[in-house]
């Protein structure tokens, strides 16, 4: 690049544009072009898997494991688009404190004006709170969002 600032500083345009035109095949022949393009090739490639003929599924029901902020997060997110959430927190009070917390988030966007009561409501009506794993059963897909405590996380997955 600065071969190039150079080039139209001190020669005439023709002259920089043949500069410009050197340096970029240096760039377009190099090593970090070369490995740029294999990465968006193999990118590309891993999509495709031979003789698989499965498609995704629609996701249209969330799980969420954690009413803490994050799951609190997720839940909103999901619900934003549209997505039926249940919110799992086996603890009542952590359940209870979750949905208070999503209920604040989303009280201060309708004192901002950013969402109306009506969307609020909306969004609202599509998370359900609930402290059994049996609410998972019809769930397209769930997310872990519990605190970071791995031995918490391992009985989860048991």
């Amino acid at each position: 690049i600065i071969n190039c600032i150079e080039a139209s500083a001190d020669r005439p345009f023709e002259g920089g544009m043949k500069v410009e035109g050197q340096e970029f095949l240096k760039l377009l022949m190099g090593d970090q072009s070369k490995a740029l393009q294999y990465m968006f090739f193999a990118e590309r490639q891993c999509a495709k898997i031979p003789g698989l003929s499965a498609r995704p599924g629609p996701l249209n029901r969330i799980g969420i494991v954690g009413a803490g902020l994050m799951g609190g997060g997720i839940a909103m997110c999901c619900a934003e688009v549209g997505m039926e959430v249940t919110l799992l927190d086996i603890d009542p009070g952590n359940l209870d404190r979750g949905m208070s917390v999503i209920k604040k988030n989303y009280t201060r966007s309708v004192d901002r004006k950013s969402k109306t009561q009506a969307q609020v409501d909306n969004f609202l009506s599509l998370i359900s709170p609930s402290t059994s794993y049996d609410s998972l059963s019809q769930c397209d897909i769930v997310v872990e969002a519990v605190f970071e405590n791995i031995n918490l996380k391992k009985k989860i997955f048991e």
